[in-house]
């Protein structure tokens, strides 16, 4: 079930700006906006330059189109202070041991987002793909 009511969502993109990806487009987006991405996403991005352009797309869009924040990737780990923090404001610690043990017992990541609303009143998961 999604609680926020996105369903599919198809995003459009120049293959310009996916060349511009991961230098200099992630400190770009990280400027442009800092109620998503912190300090260490783009050190996530340049470590794996072929990943996470999709995710930090996607994170925009839904911004620009709903209003609602995303966790990009690795929010399930302590070194990420403040996603780690967020995640413990939007679900209780059942919800969070399960999330949080997704990586040891089904050995998967998370999804890629973690969607939620500012006031923190509703969140839901989404799972991006590219082409």
């Amino acid at each position: 079930m999604d609680p926020l009511g996105f369903g599919d969502i198809t995003i459009y993109f120049t293959e310009g700006l996916r060349r511009r990806w991961p230098s200099p487009l992630a400190h770009e987006w990280l400027a442009a906006y800092p109620q998503i991405f912190d300090e260490d996403d783009p050190r996530l991005a340049l470590s794996q330059p072929s990943k996470h352009f999709f995710e930090w797309l996607a994170a925009m869009n839904l911004l620009h189109r709903y209003g609602v924040f995303c966790l990009v990737e690795k929010y399930a780990y302590k070194n990420h202070s403040r996603k780690v923090q967020i995640l413990s404001r939007l679900l209780g610690d059942f919800e969070r041991a399960f999330v949080l043990s997704l990586r040891r017992t089904r050995h998967v990541q998370p999804p890629d987002l973690l969607v939620y609303t500012p006031n923190l009143a509703s969140f839901c998961f989404a799972e991006v793909k590219g082409p």
